[in-house]
This record gives structure tokens, sequence and C-alpha cells, in this order.
């Protein structure tokens, strides 16, 4: 694969993240010169895929030597970890410096642009598991929200291609909302799923994933493909009746789910009504149904659509 620069990377976080995209790196053509983790785990495991680099004792010795520091570390250890490499080095001259955050854009490397460096704010649009050949395949094709001021861009956009993705642009006031989006979507995905495959399993349905497999297909590429006009089920049919029977079903079986089930049910509500699958009248009679009561048993019993 052809690219523009090739870059002595100095990694600091060599988790599910960090190993991934540096993976992809060095197999576009870049090298990895030092690793630092907190684990020997980690660094042992980065060899595999990484090639020969110096394990470094901290994190500022990573950097040393290297011309993009790739700092793949968690949301709320990565400020501090910055102003930590600012006090420690003066001079950051010549040196790309790239966090994989979602949460953040480039604003908090921002000590370290005040002493020379070009930063930029990279993150795949993407879930990480740990399974690694698995996600270097996914990365072809992602897309990768790219946040950096015009003189880093180019570099920023370079290194997404280099590893096989496609760059978007995400405005630094932007970044938070755009991270809440992503954990939206694929976090509380996981939590739906992992309950309604609890909920199959208490009737005794052994290959819940199989069950829920196809339905789950298609529930994706309808959303994805119509949006609201996608969506199936009672609350866009407007089935008091099916709503009802769910909430007391739910409410003796696996309470548990309950909370999740109203307050989605209350916004599925909300984008039917919006995209004119059901009346404002249906939609506050199922809010009546889902809302959370404020005392009293589970309702029973609905008045059925005339």
């Amino acid at each position: 694969m052809h690219i523009s620069q090739q870059h002595s990377i100095g990694l600091v976080g060599a988790g599910k993240v960090g190993i991934v995209l540096a993976t992809a790196l060095v197999r576009a053509g870049h090298t990895v010169v030092s690793v630092w983790d907190p684990s020997p785990a980690a660094i042992e495991g980065a060899r595999e895929t990484l090639g020969d680099f110096q394990a470094a004792s901290t994190v500022a010795e990573a950097t040393a030597g290297a011309d993009l520091v790739l700092l793949a570390v968690p949301d709320d250890v990565l400020q501090g970890l910055v102003q930590a490499l600012a006090a420690e080095r003066k001079d950051w001259l010549g040196v790309n410096v790239v966090h994989v955050s979602g949460r953040y854009g480039a604003a908090v490397l921002s000590p370290l642009g005040d002493q020379g460096a070009a930063v930029i704010a990279l993150h795949p649009a993407m879930a990480f598991s740990g399974d690694r050949d698995t996600e270097l395949s996914r990365i072809t094709g992602a897309r990768f929200a790219v946040t950096a001021n015009d003189s880093a861009r180019k570099t920023a956009e370079s290194l997404v291609h280099d590893m096989g993705g496609i760059p978007f642009k995400v405005a630094e006031s932007d970044r938070v909302l755009y991270h809440a989006a992503m954990a939206h979507a694929t976090n509380h995905l996981v939590t739906l799923i992992v309950q309604s495959s609890a909920m199959l399993a208490s009737i005794s349905v052994n290959d819940t994933s199989e069950v829920l497999r196809p339905a789950l297909a298609a529930a994706l590429d309808n959303a994805l493909l119509k949006g609201a006009a996608g969506a199936t089920g009672p609350v866009v049919r407007g089935d008091i009746g099916t709503v009802t029977e769910h909430i007391r079903a739910l409410a003796e079986r696996t309470p548990e789910s309950l909370p999740v089930y109203r307050v989605m049910s209350e916004a599925a509500a909300d984008i039917a009504l919006t995209a004119g699958r059901i009346s404002e009248e249906v939609k506050q009679r199922i809010e009546q149904i889902v809302g959370v009561p404020s005392s009293g048993p589970e309702p029973l019993h609905a008045s059925h659509r005339s």
C-alpha cells in the first residue's frame, strides 16, 4: 500500500483499540518504535503484530524518537496524561500527537500543540471487543471521526486512508454529542440484546442468538435504510392492548428489564408520531401505559383502539 510519509510511532496504550490501530498502521508501512502500557502482558501481546520495538518504562520514554505519538488510553486518563507530557518535555516541534478518544476533540492536546506538536483527534466509529483479527478486517471501509486544524487535517486523513478507513470531519464543539450518538447506538444495542436474550432464556429458549439474529438483522437494515419508516411493532401500530400485556408480563417475569422497555417505548412513540405513523391520541395513550407509575400496581388492561 502506498503511503505519503512513513512515520515512526510511539504507542501509549496497547489495549484493544490501540493495538488494532497500530497494527493497521504497521501493515500500511509505518513502524512502531516504542510501546508503553501498564500491563506487561499487553506489551508482549503487541509483539505478535507490531514486530520489534522498545518496551518503554514510562510514557515519556515511549514518545522519544517518534514523530507520531498515538495515545490510546481511557478518556478519563487522557487530559492528565497530556499535561504530564507537556510538563516533562518542552519541545514537540515536528511531532504529530494523535489521540483516539471519542469524547474529546483536538483541544485536549493543546498543551502539546502550544509546544509545537501537530494535534489530531481520530476516533474509529467501531465497537471493539478484543478480537484483533476481526477488528482489523472491519477497519477496511470503517469511518473515522477526525478533528484537527487545517494544517494537521491532511496528516489525519492520510493516516485514516493508510489504515483502510474513510475519514469524516467532526467539529471540536460536536465531539461529545458525536460520542454520545455512537455510545447510544452500540452500547445500548448490546444492553437491549442481552435483556431480550434473558427474556427468551427465562422461557427455556436455548438458542437465543439464532432466534434473535434474523429479526435483529432485518431491524438494523430497516433502521439504517428507512429510519422511522422502517419501524415495526405494537407501538408504531398503536396496539395499546399488546403494549399493556408486555408491561404486565415484564413486571411479573423479568422486572429488571421493565424500566428500559418503558423508556424505549416512549421514545418509539415520539418517533412514530413525528413520522406520521400514529396519532397524538394514540401516543398519549401509550405514554399513559408505559409511564412510570407514581403508586399502585402495574396496569393490567387498557382500552383498545376504536
